[in-house]
């Protein structure tokens, strides 16, 4: 910490993805995708993630008001077998509306250089990121969502939400196709949808119903609202 609303973390990665076997689907070990799969995938990541948080919300758990600013930035290759770096940033504001309301509101950032594997690249998608599509359909090497929810209680243990989501992942660069699931669409995605958060004795559970470009979709999570 350096003071009540500002906190600097440094975190070391030092991880290890390695290729089992084929099961189903695409083969990316068999042509045109070999030699480049398994080489640009798998291996050890060593890196050193630098963040910057500063926050003045109310709360942690359930903020009506305040903001919070996260920047960090990833840097690999420190005797891995892969060199890169990843910069994100994310914004989190709320406006509390009459006694009990909430407007949410999150953008988030992301910006990647050098060889990511598939495993370590943004994701966008799912409960956390773009309801209303799979989770983690899109990646690549870029990133841009943004969300926006009206909070409100419906009962004693019980608050529902309008959200809408919007953003992509996608990769920025030749020879896209050597990394398995990106794409280099860029456009944006938009979900949008009502969502409950039931506080239960085991803690917070997330149920989300969205409409995405694919039709609808429930999502379930744990844990609090962001």
């Amino acid at each position: 910490p350096v003071n009540e609303k500002a906190t600097n973390l440094i975190t070391l990665k030092n991880r290890w993805d390695e290729y089992i076997e084929w099961v189903g689907g695409a083969n990316y070990n068999q042509a045109p995708y070999a030699p480049y799969y398994i080489p640009n995938n798998f291996g050890l990541t060593r890196s050193v993630m630098l963040t910057r948080v500063f926050d003045t919300r109310d709360s942690t758990t359930s903020p009506t008001e305040g903001t919070r600013y996260a920047l960090s930035g990833e840097f690999a290759g420190l005797g891995g077998d892969f060199t890169f770096n990843k910069f994100t940033y994310e914004i989190r504001h709320y406006w509390k509306v009459g006694k009990s309301q909430t407007v949410a509101g999150r953008g988030t950032l992301g910006y990647g250089t050098g060889g990511i594997p598939t495993t370590q690249q943004f994701t966008a998608g799912g409960i956390d990121t773009l309801r209303g599509y799979q989770d983690n359909q899109f990646r690549g090497n870029r990133l841009a969502t943004a969300s926006m929810e009206y909070r409100f209680p419906i009962a004693k243990r019980v608050s529902a939400a309008f959200f809408v989501d919007m953003g992509n992942a996608w990769y920025d660069g030749g020879d896209a196709w050597k990394y398995l699931g990106v794409t280099t669409d860029s456009g944006f995605r938009v979900g949008y949808g009502t969502g409950f958060l039931f506080n239960s004795p085991f803690g917070p559970i997330r149920i989300d119903y969205a409409i995405g470009s694919q039709g609808g979709r429930t999502h379930f999570g744990f844990g609090g609202k962001f």
